[in-house]
């Protein structure tokens, strides 16, 4: 049975964890917003930025959406011209989605004005403590993702 001290710290750590998931989703929608993307096109060029290609399939899993979902969103990017997609050479049932050279500089602004985001963020932090919550936050995702902790 949990002790009110761990229960109260534990309410915190829930408050606080939701109130900054909130706040850097807001922050990226806002950077979408400005580079003319829906959030959910937003993840779609930034998971191809990072992958370079990858099949429908991968591509669905990698977001957690719904394969209907991520179908709407890239035939809209690839009608906006930030997207190919193609037959996989040797598996003709896999199609691949890339980003056209025009998706690869939005994704490259759209990176920029994240990482600058996040820049202003950190220094607005105390020098010291900027090395301590980086490493806070991937202990967070680390346990998050339900891998053991690294020592």
């Amino acid at each position: 049975m949990p002790t009110t001290g761990e229960v109260a710290a534990l309410a915190a750590l829930a408050g606080s964890l939701r109130h900054l998931a909130r706040e850097l989703h807001q922050l990226e929608r806002a950077q979408a917003r400005e580079w003319g993307f829906t959030t959910s096109q937003c993840r779609v060029v930034l998971e191809l930025a990072d992958a370079g290609s990858l099949p429908m399939r991968e591509l669905v899993e990698r977001l957690q959406l719904e394969s209907s979902t991520v179908t709407r969103i890239v035939d809209n990017l690839v009608r906006d011209g930030l997207l190919h997609r193609a037959r996989e050479q040797r598996d003709r049932r896999l199609v691949l989605v890339q980003l056209t050279e025009r998706g690869q500089a939005s994704a490259a602004a759209l990176e920029a004005a994240i990482a600058g985001c996040y820049r202003r963020f950190l220094q607005r932090l105390p020098g010291s403590s900027v090395q301590q919550v980086v490493a806070s936050v991937r202990l967070v995702r680390t346990a998050l993702e339900g891998r053991p902790e690294a020592g």
